[in-house]
Order: structure tokens, then sequence, then C-alpha cells
């Protein structure tokens, strides 16, 4: 099984930082480099492989197109005992839950999840 992250094009262009950040922590936790834009490079992707995504378009190009396992990178993250979480100082959050990810429960559980 190999495993690709995609990065999403769109979060990359606008949040640089969170983004670079993500990538790197891929990278140097599990080894995986960006395999860049779901669009062309999907096609790469085989039925025992899995797909780490950030964003839910991606998500639905792949689960389109593919038979690739697909996982968010907040159920990786919340998988992981030792993630570096930022310490907010009990920050009030809101969370508004996507459209496109309204039947996927298990990513809107791991995101409650890191919030905690």
């Amino acid at each position: 099984m190999a495993y690709y992250f995609f990065p999403s094009c769109k979060a990359t262009a606008q949040f640089k930082e969170a983004s670079k950040a993500a990538r790197e922590y891929v990278n140097q936790k599990f080894g995986i480099k960006p395999i860049g834009c779901c669009r062309p490079n999907h096609r790469k992707l085989t039925a025992d492989d899995k797909a780490i995504v950030v964003c839910n378009n991606c998500a639905a190009i792949i689960e389109e197109n593919t038979e690739a396992a697909i996982e968010f990178l907040w159920q990786v993250i919340d998988q992981d005992p030792d993630f570096p979480f930022p310490d907010y100082h009990g920050e009030e959050m809101t969370i508004q839950d996507c459209w496109v990810a309204f039947e996927k429960r298990h990513v809107q559980d791991a995101v409650r999840s890191l919030l905690k």
C-alpha cells in the first residue's frame, strides 16, 4: 500500500504557512511527500493506495474516480498521540460543517476531537 498526500491547491494558495506545516508534518512523521493537485494526480492511485487529503473537493474527486482509501489529515492528526498541539489558552471556537462533508461523520468527529 502506498500513501499519497494531497495538500489542496486552494488551501496551499490561501494558507501558505499552515499548508507548509502540514506538508512538513506528513513528510517528517510518515515519510509521505505531497503528490500535488488531485485533478491530474488522482490517476496515479490504485485500489491498494491511501490518499490523505485536506480538502473535501479533493476527497470527492478521488472517491468518484478511484477505489483508493481516503483519510483526512484531521483523522491522521487525531490518531497521533505525539502531535505538537498549539496552546490557544481555552479560546472559544466555532465549527461549521461543510455541506460536502455532511455524511462524513467520522471527519466531523475527528475535528471535534482535535478541538478538545
